[in-house]
């Protein structure tokens, strides 16, 4: 039920004419988003189903306030933030929630919501107007960490958010979407069984990412940032920090024996594990990775960073041990790659002498190992990633 008392609406007139424009009166310019999600109409908004196996994951993303904290500050990324509870069951939200589905359907809108619980306790809200009454939810849109629009409803009756194609209006005049979008496992596995085309195709690539990985957020802070925001044809990535896949199937996140066991499975199911069946696999399995699936099976594969390192018997440089570029396996897009494009890592002499600059010493307890820098790495990998994308994603 709408909260009716006077105390609200008092408050409430604060904050609505305000919300009524952007948050800067400039012309309106759209945000691009780096990342889509493949609207999945079998999935709610977001499913709390403890036994489903999409648990925890919807087709959109809830966050808590110090994920909310990292986009804004440190990642500084460009999203769409909904300020409501998305559970609830009250009447006067289904009307926006019919709008968002609208919207999430044609533009595959990626989406982040956050409970306006989480700004209690003094907080700063980033000048966003937060309200827990249901009928006052908020949809902000921020561009590089900064909030650039924002609109608040005014109550259940409000034009603004109950007319899908008055708030699509709206929306498409501020957002762009990338075409390399989000998807869940349900949607990937239809697809590798072949009840659900993605692209109307046959053929199909996917993006293995964990949102904790540090190779996976330096991958999409840098090059995927600035290739994304050129047009591709559609391409897709799946999130593994969920339960089910990496992380335990309870919604924790702390690696069990089983989930342990269920990771390994995963990544040998979907072809990241190398086996006799699948050449182009990488060792157990690794993540950031590509893989192009024909007919739902492993075509090609592009495995990002995870080269191992050692110390030289200089003491000073280090030379690369283990990599996926070694030169053994054969790959459908280098017949098309430049050719500068480097293929075999250990071919290149530099790597043989990587410099104490370019890579980092982790002590752990009595043993030490070492990190290639990203941005070095980055100097072999990204032409790598980007040969692949554009022989795979060409339109």
């Amino acid at each position: 039920m709408m909260n009716k008392k006077a105390l609200f609406f008092s408050a409430a007139s604060l904050f609505l004419v305000g919300s009524l424009t952007s948050c800067s009166k400039d012309e309106i310019t759209p945000v691009h988003l780096e990342f889509g999600r493949k609207y999945n109409a079998d999935l709610p908004l977001w499913d709390n189903d403890p036994t489903s196996s999409t648990y925890l994951v919807g087709n959109l993303k809830n966050i808590g306030y110090t994920s909310l904290t990292a986009l804004i500050e440190s990642q500084k990324q460009s999203f769409i933030l909904l300020v409501a509870d998305v559970t609830t069951t009250c009447l006067c939200f289904s009307y926006f929630k019919s709008s968002l589905v609208s919207y999430m359907k044609k533009s595959n809108a990626y989406i982040y919501s956050i409970n306006p619980s989480e700004f209690n306790g003094g907080v700063s809200h980033y000048d966003l107007n937060v309200s827990s009454a249901e009928g006052y939810e908020t949809l902000a849109i921020f561009e590089k960490g900064k909030l650039k629009y924002q609109r608040t409803r005014a109550g259940q009756d409000d034009t603004w958010s109950n007319d899908a194609d008055t708030f699509i209006t709206w929306m498409n005049a501020r957002i762009s979407v990338s075409s390399m979008l989000y998807i869940d496992i349900k949607q990937l596995d239809a697809a590798l069984k072949g009840t659900l085309s993605l692209n109307g195709l046959d053929q199909f690539t996917v993006g293995f990412f964990r949102d904790r990985c540090t190779d996976c957020r330096y991958l999409s802070e840098h090059f995927l940032l600035d290739y994304n925001a050129l047009a591709h044809a559609e391409s897709y990535v799946i999130d593994c920090d969920v339960p089910g896949l990496h992380d335990p199937k309870d919604g924790t996140t702390s690696s069990t024996e089983e989930s342990k066991a269920q990771w390994s499975a995963f990544k040998l199911k979907y072809g990241l594990a190398l086996t006799n069946e699948n050449p182009l696999g990488y060792g157990t399995g690794y993540v950031p990775s590509f893989i192009n699936y024909q007919s739902g099976a492993v075509r090609d594969l592009d495995v990002y960073v995870n080269d191992d390192i050692v110390l030289n018997t200089d003491q000073t440089t280090c030379s690369i041990e283990t990599t996926y570029w070694d030169g053994t396996r054969s790959h459908e897009f280098f017949d098309s790659a430049k050719a500068d494009l480097v293929k075999d890592f250990s071919k290149i002499s530099a790597l043989k002498n990587i410099s104490k600059d370019d890579y980092t010493a982790i002590v752990d307890g009595s043993a030490t190992y070492y990190i290639w820098n990203h941005d070095k790495a980055a100097l072999y990998h990204d032409p790598l990633l980007k040969s692949f994308l554009d022989y795979y994603l060409a339109k």
